[in-house]
């Protein structure tokens, strides 16, 4: 039951930010085209700033459920759940900051 829950929260994370699809990440910050999940105008400094704490937020939630100790399968999903999103994370930032450039 536990490990359901939490393939349907990496799944939910994963669908919204984009985490899953390496190829097109990187293909829209080429194309200067940012995140769907940025809102619009949006500019290096509330980016950075929402995007800290949302990382706190999955990384508290992470930590919480590796405390559970429920799975190592699951322990190891957790990890690649917070790294994608810190790579996700990064990149779109990138893409903003360079964005503001222009």
């Amino acid at each position: 039951m536990v490990l359901d829950m939490v393939r349907s929260y990496i799944a939910l994370l994963s669908e919204f930010f984009s985490l899953s699809d390496m190829a097109a990440a990187s293909s829209t910050t080429k194309s200067g085209a940012l995140p769907t999940f940025l809102p619009v105008g949006s500019d290096t400094l509330t980016t950075s700033h929402h995007l800290i704490r949302i990382l706190g937020e999955v990384t508290e939630c992470v930590n919480e459920l590796q405390g559970m100790e429920v799975s190592a399968d699951m322990n190891s999903s957790l990890r690649e759940l917070l790294e994608t999103t810190t790579w996700k994370f990064e990149e779109t930032l990138c893409a903003t900051w360079l964005r503001g450039r222009h």
